[in-house]
Formats: structure tokens, sequence, C-alpha cells
């Protein structure tokens, strides 16, 4: 039932999306092909969501993970950046600037999501990252260069 719930959200999107009110038809087409395009199987939410899946339990690169995340998360908030942008008639490039923006704000947004949704069900770090591997899955603070908080603040800091 959830995977039909699924399929009759995203062909409702693309209904909804055919028929926006007050936004030229060139431009409809556009946010339909954003959105296609984010959910899709190449650098979309499917295609992050397949790599993902076949690298649990395997040594995956950074190069990877960074796929992973782009793909998924990224390119849904690039996705939504970029359609608004474009039904208000965004140029070149304010529409690469906030390509840019999604993509980045979806690995930003893993990492917290990673580090701080998890952790307070962890007593220390260390119990943090013992669970994530024994569910196999991807430790993004590996390849990042984020340190965890230390006792006194409880933030990220990023080394250049």
């Amino acid at each position: 039932m959830a995977i039909l719930a699924g399929d009759a959200l995203l062909t409702r999107c693309f209904q909804l999306l055919a028929d926006l009110p007050q936004v030229p038809e060139g431009t409809r087409v556009e946010i339909i092909h954003e959105i296609s395009r984010a959910a899709g199987t190449v650098n979309g939410m499917i295609g992050g969501q397949v790599v993902d899946l076949e690298s649990e339990g395997k040594p995956v690169t950074p190069e990877i993970l960074e796929y992973i995340h782009s793909s998924k998360t990224g390119a849904l908030l690039t996705a939504c950046s970029r359609c608004g942008a474009l039904a208000a008639g965004a140029n070149p490039d304010q529409l690469h600037a906030l390509t840019d923006y999604g993509r980045k704000t979806g690995l930003v947004f893993k990492l917290w999501t990673t580090s701080w949704i998890l952790r307070p069900a962890a007593k220390s770090w260390a119990k943090l990252q013992g669970r994530t591997r024994r569910r196999r899955r991807l430790p993004i603070r590996r390849f990042s260069a984020l340190k965890p908080p230390g006792k006194k603040r409880a933030r990220w800091s990023c080394q250049p």
C-alpha cells in the first residue's frame, strides 16, 4: 500500500504542476522537468537510494557517499529552490547559484541529521558510531572535515 501511495502522490504532483495557474506553459514544463529529474534515477532521489541500498555493509569512497546524499536530499532541495525561482522568472546565473545552494544544503542537512538526531539516544560519540556500524549505515562523518562537539560547546566546527 505504501508504494502505491507514493506512486499516487508523485503522479498527482505532475498533474498539479501541469495545471499551475498564472505560470506560462514553458515554465510549467521546466518545473516538471526539475521535479522529475530530482525524483529520478540519474542524480536523483531514486538513483541515490539505489546506490545507498547497494552500498550497505560495503566500504564506500567519499565520492560515492557524496553522490548518495547529493542525489537524495540535495536533489530535492535543489529542485525546491529552482522551481520557485523558475516560477519567479530567475535568470541562468540565479538558477546556477540556487543549484549550488541546494546541493550543499542537502549535504549539510545530512550531516546534521546524522549527528544530532541520532545522538540524543547515544550516551557518547563512540556509541553513536557503533550503532551506525551495527545498522550498516554509511557514516558520512567518516569522510567529512567535521569534528564532533566538545563538552563545552554543543555545535560542529568545520575545518578548511
